[in-house]
């Protein structure tokens, strides 16, 4: 539909359809996988998500790439197949457009112009026989079978283009470093029913990481959990860790070419639904207020102050990363350690036993 009558361009739309005998898998969003749909006004990211459907195109399936989807639906309340939203511009003239795959391939294109109808008449062009003739039926025939099919036509005209418009090169989206300095930056290990427990990973570089290939690494538990997805500069990125100790253990961080980026170990245990989170200098310390994908915050509740101040609340908890340790040139000892963190699980207890008391009184 590349001239809806007295609409303007929001109402365009092309069909693109699956003739063979095996699925294909359209990328939508802004990443180096993304597909492309490129006109004369430039190149077009799709939308991440379909508005309807999917954006797996099976074996003899359609797929409605719309300037605006939901002006696309109002044309067709009945519709009901796989349909996302790009950005287009098709000239009433005469235009050319092409679809490329993720590698930038060209994998279909079309030219048309107005000599082949469809022009302002809210008919569509409808590919057959290896040219494109204008529509039986008013707007089209959005996820069926074209309404030329099988009818005898009379001949069908070329298409009349004084000078081809050269579409304009594909963008090519830049590579995203592999690796970079990413920190762990908070940690749930102690989550209430109906929870999880997670970690927070926090990209300290001033740029877009992906982060596919790389792993979470319990050394204690040796297990490993992979990582797909891009983290933005200075952003977070959330990973859910089933079954993460709850009172002491190692978790790392490396990246797609095994390379150990960065290292936590804690030994002590946190107060339910609380968090291990990481400040200034690689201090961290417990709160009750977690803040997973934001910056973090130290609060512990004013009724658990009043009897004991944390000042560490973590204290047999050290930092190391693939190039530094980040821990005490002189470590305590492990055994006073050990009395520290059973004496800090005590106190602990009785402040929430003497709140409780409060509180029902």
């Amino acid at each position: 539909m590349y001239s809806p009558p007295g609409q303007g361009s929001d109402k365009e739309w092309v069909e693109l359809y699956n003739f063979g005998d095996k699925e294909i898998e359209i990328f939508g969003g802004v990443s180096k996988n993304s597909w492309v749909f490129v006109d004369s006004s430039g190149a077009h990211f799709l939308a991440k998500e379909p508005l309807r459907g999917s954006l797996i195109i099976k074996p003899k399936e359609f797929l409605i790439l719309a300037n605006n989807a939901e002006e696309f639906l109002k044309s067709h309340p009945n519709f009901s197949g796989n349909l996302a939203d790009t950005t287009m511009s098709l000239p009433d003239s005469y235009g050319f457009i092409q679809i490329k795959n993720e590698q930038g391939v060209a994998v279909s294109q079309a030219l048309w112009s107005q000599n082949l109808g469809a022009n302002a008449n809210n008919r569509t062009l409808e590919f057959t026989k290896n040219i494109f003739r204008e529509s039986l039926r008013d707007y089209g025939s959005p996820g069926e079978e074209n309404s030329v099919e099988n009818v005898v036509l009379p001949p069908a005209p070329s298409p009349v283009i004084s000078s081809l418009p050269k579409p304009l090169a594909s963008p090519t989206p830049q590579p995203k470093p592999k690796t970079g300095k990413v920190v762990l930056n908070e940690i749930s290990y102690n989550p209430g029913q109906g929870s999880q427990a997670w970690v927070e990973l926090k990209n300290q570089e001033t740029k877009e990481i992906d982060l596919s290939g790389w792993k979470i690494v319990q050394l204690q538990k040796k297990g490993e959990t992979f990582i797909q997805g891009t983290v933005k500069p200075n952003g977070f990125f959330m990973v859910n860790l089933p079954g993460l100790n709850k009172n002491s253990e190692t978790v790392q961080i490396f990246d797609s070419e095994n390379k150990k980026i960065f290292e936590v170990r804690y030994s002590s245990p946190i107060p339910l639904d609380w968090s291990a989170a990481r400040f200034e200098d690689s201090i961290w310390k417990i709160t009750s207020r977690p803040t997973p994908e934001k910056e973090n915050i130290y609060f512990v509740p004013q009724e658990i102050k009043q009897n004991f101040v944390p000042q560490e609340l973590i204290p047999m908890i050290s930092f190391e990363n693939s190039s530094k340790v980040l821990t005490n040139q002189n470590p305590p000892d492990k055994n006073l350690l050990i009395l520290k963190g059973l004496a800090l699980s005590f106190l602990l207890s009785l402040c929430f036993v003497a709140l409780k008391k409060k509180l029902t009184l």
